[in-house]
Formats: C-alpha cells, sequence, structure tokens
C-alpha cells in the first residue's frame, strides 16, 4: 500500500489543486465580458428588498443611480420603511446614501435629467429634484409634491425646451393624462387628455412618454382587463403636435398577452416602439416609424428564446451613429442587442457571472456622451450590480458643470383633477422569494480554500505511508 502512495500521491494532490482552482474560478460571483462590456460591478448589498433601478447619465459626463430598498422585518418589530437611494457611477468611491425614507414612497422610482436639475417620480404622482450635481444627503433635494392621482407606472420625460412631463392613467376615470412642468415658472400646469380607455372595463397603465426634437409627444401605454387588473388586452400609441393639446386616435401596437411598453424618439423623424409578451407568450419586439409616427414598419423579433415573461419595459436608446439599441431581461439574464447598418446583433447576456441560478428583472440603461451604455440591474432583489460598454461611435465633449442650483420646494398649483378609486392595478405575478443572500465572493473563497486543506491532509497521509 505504501509503494501505491509513493507512486501516485503527489499526482493525486497536483490534481486535487488543479481542480481546486477550476472550481474557484466557477464559483467567481462576477465574469469579465467579451465584447466591451466591463466585468460587472457590485454597487450596493442588503438584507431585504431591493426593486425599481433607475440611471441618468447627462451631459455633463454624470452618471446618476436611484433605486429603492426596503430592510427584512426583524421579529415582531414594524415594517421597515422604503428607503430611496442614491449613487454617481461616474464617481466609484461616492458610496450609496439613502436620500430618502418613508412609508409614503412607492414604487416604481423614475428621473430625467431637466435644464437645471434631476428630477424623480415615484408612485407615479410623488415629485421631487434637485440641482444638476446633488451632494449625497437628503438636503440636496426639494421637499416633494403630490401631482394628481395615477397608477404608479407612470411615465417621465424631457421636451427640447427644458419642461418635464409625466404621463400616467387616472385611478378613478381611467383616462391618460400628460402634465407638464413650466420650465420657467416651475410650476405644474393643468392635465390634458391624451385619450379615454380603448377598451371597455379597463385599466390603463405602463405609460411612458418620448419627445421629439421638433416637440411632437408620443405615448404608449397598456390596458389591463378589470376586476383583477389582469391580463394586458392591447398595447396602444398616440401622438400630439401641439403640446398635448390634441392627440391623433390611439394606434393598436399589439392585442391581448403583450404588455410593458416603451418608446423613444429617434435624433429627427424616427420614432422607436418595443414591449414584451407576458408570461407563456414571451419575446422582445421592436418596431420603428421613419416619419413622426405616422406609418410604421413591420414588428421585428429581437429576442426570439422561448420563455420570459412581464420583466419590465425593455430599455431603449440611440448612439450618436443613430443605431438603436435595448436592453432588457430574459430567463434569469440581462441581454443586450443592437441595430448596425439594418442587421440586428444576437442577443448577448451581459450579466454573465452574477445571474447564474439569480432572479434578475427590470434593468435599467442610459447612454452617455452619445457612445457610452450604462446598465444597472439587481439580482435575487438583494444585490445590484454595473457594467458599461464604450461603443464604437463619435464621442460627445462633456460640457461643463455649471452652478449648483440649490432645489427649493415646489408649490403645486392647484387643478381639478380625477379621483381615484379603488380599482385594482395591474399584477405582474408574486415577487421572487430569495433565500439569505451569500456576500460576494464567499464561495469562491470556499470553493479555493476547501482543496487547499485536502491537499494538505492527502500530503500528511503520503508522507506517513512513506515512513512506514
Amino acid at each position: 500500500m505504501s509503494a501505491v502512495y509513493r507512486k501516485y500521491g503527489l499526482g493525486f494532490a497536483v490534481a486535487v489543486a488543479v481542480i481546486g482552482i477550476a472550481a474557484a474560478v466557477l464559483w467567481l460571483p462576477v465574469a469579465a465580458q467579451t465584447s466591451g462590456w466591463t466585468t460587472p460591478q457590485l454597487v450596493f448589498e442588503g438584507r431585504g428588498t431591493l426593486n425599481t433601478p433607475t440611471l441618468v447619465a447627462d451631459d455633463y459626463g454624470q452618471v446618476h443611480a436611484f433605486w429603492l430598498f426596503q430592510a427584512d422585518q426583524l421579529g415582531n418589530a414594524d415594517t421597515p420603511p422604503l428607503q430611496l437611494y442614491y449613487t454617481r457611477l461616474d464617481r466609484p468611491a461616492w458610496p450609496p446614501t439613502d436620500i430618502l425614507i418613508g412609508q409614503t414612497i412607492q414604487l416604481p422610482v423614475k428621473a430625467a435629467m431637466m435644464r437645471d436639475g434631476l428630477a424623480l417620480l415615484w408612485g407615479g404622482n410623488i415629485f421631487t429634484w434637485s440641482g444638476i450635481s446633488p451632494g449625497p444627503t437628503a438636503r440636496a433635494w426639494a421637499s416633494p409634491v403630490t401631482l394628481q392621482p395615477v397608477y404608479p407606472e407612470a411615465g417621465l420625460a424631457v421636451a427640447p425646451d427644458g419642461a418635464l412631463w409625466t404621463i400616467g392613467g387616472a385611478g378613478g376615470t381611467n383616462e391618460i393624462y400628460v402634465q407638464r412642468l413650466n420650465p420657467d415658472t416651475r410650476v405644474w400646469e393643468a392635465p390634458r387628455l391624451v385619450s379615454d380607455p380603448v377598451n371597455v372595463n379597463v385599466a390603463p397603465d405602463g405609460t411612458r412618454l418620448a419627445i421629439s426634437a421638433d416637440g411632437t409627444l408620443h405615448a404608449v401605454w397598456a390596458e389591463y382587463q378589470l376586476p383583477n387588473g389582469w391580463p394586458p388586452i392591447g398595447l396602444y400609441y398616440a401622438r400630439s403636435s401641439d403640446g398635448g393639446q390634441t392627440w391623433s386616435s390611439p394606434r393598436k401596437i399589439a392585442g391581448s398577452n403583450f404588455n410593458q411598453p416603451n418608446v423613444l424618439a429617434g435624433p429627427d423623424q424616427q420614432v422607436y416602439v418595443v414591449w414584451t409578451g407576458t408570461a407563456g407568450t414571451g419575446m422582445k419586439y421592436f418596431q420603428e416609424s421613419l416619419d413622426g409616427g405616422h406609418t410604421w414598419a413591420d414588428p421585428v423579433m429581437v429576442m426570439k428564446q422561448l420563455g420570459g415573461g412581464s420583466e419590465g419595459a425593455p430599455n431603449l436608446a440611440v448612439d450618436s451613429a443613430g443605431n438603436p439599441h435595448m436592453v432588457f431581461s430574459h430567463n434569469g439574464c440581462v441581454w443586450h442587442v443592437s441595430r448596425e447598418n439594418n442587421v440586428w446583433s444576437d442577443p448577448e447576456c451581459i450579466s454573465s457571472g452574477t445571474t447564474a441560478n439569480s432572479d434578475v428583472e427590470t434593468p435599467a440603461m442610459a447612454l452617455g456622451l452619445g457612445n457610452t451604455l450604462h446598465v444597472l440591474y439587481w439580482t435575487d432583489h438583494r444585490q445590484l450590480w454595473y457594467t458599461s460598454r464604450v461603443l464604437d461611435v463619435p464621442s460627445r465633449a462633456p460640457l461643463p458643470t455649471p452652478t449648483a442650483v440649490i432645489a427649493t420646494a415646489t408649490v403645486l398649483a392647484p387643478t381639478v383633477t380625477p379621483v381615484p378609486t379603488g380599482t385594482p392595478l395591474p399584477n405582474y405575478g408574486p415577487f421572487a422569494q430569495p433565500g439569505q443572500a451569500t456576500q460576494p465572493g464567499v464561495w469562491a473563497m470556499v470553493a479555493g480554500v476547501a482543496p487547499v486543506v485536502l491537499l494538505f491532509f492527502v500530503v500528511a497521509l503520503f508522507r506517513k505511508q512513506s515512513r512506514q
């Protein structure tokens, strides 16, 4: 027996060490991308539930990130309040800071860069703003104000004249409205009607708004069957060329079992619309208009892999060369597709290394300075990750950051608005119930240390047998 150990013991020990190193590599929580995407960076991790990340990349070279977090309830304590976090991704050393805490904070959060500051909207109708470069405390933000009641999946957009616009479905009448914040007086104007619901006994939600360079407004929304708020029974588009005073008749984008639309205005007269299928239908879809929304090309299926579902509205961006990009979650990965020379790329999973056996939905994307894609996504509602990619297209020089503006409380002009009722909201299904989150790197340490321990015992046994 000792001869066998002398002959094969050392080789066996080396093999164990090699297997251990390979296992350690396989268990690493992140992996470098192969097509220009950076290695995913852990931005935040907490014992609780993380939701609705959103991104703003501005013309000053800043990248602003927001998300909501609710800590786990401990024992018989009261339910912890939601915390609204903020950080600057262009400053990696800036730690995430909870800038607002309270029971009144509701999902989801939307953000946009105005002419003179950042705008935040949550729960569909709670609004606050800050200067262009806010500090990491709540003191940098104005006191929140309440707008007209709408369903929570409202939209936010900025016009070329600097005006901020919101869009949402009113809970009482189920009509769709837009509302404008005057950039000069900083007063909210009266809501303007976009459309009544197209179908009977429905709730319109998932509203999104885009604004062309000429000021044309482009609205999309989904209609959900009542009384349960499910399933979705149609997606619609309408346009206004007179500042929201009058609108075109709603155009049907897709029928039943499609939802979560999004819309983006291109640099000229292009308008892009994307949407997703529900669970059981799946896929991701793209459609474009080259004449400001008057006529439309046939839809294109950019994600043909089976599965997926209502995992969040796909993100849209158009780079400085006019190429559209989409980012979305599907079957446990965050995917990127783009179109160049009228040809769509194959979908690429850009979250490799962080999403194996994880739940991931609702990623956020922003385009910075015309050539850099920024993506933020969560895994298991516990960890928040960031990755980026510099595109091979021209970039814009960042503008000099102007003098900081101190946010002050906005006074909401009184308007007659619809009264909400107890109408059920669209139900996308239950949240994931992840187990206790593992600190990134722990399994890599375990996988790396275990073979070393095993190697120690094998070598010790080999030496013992050699002395016998």
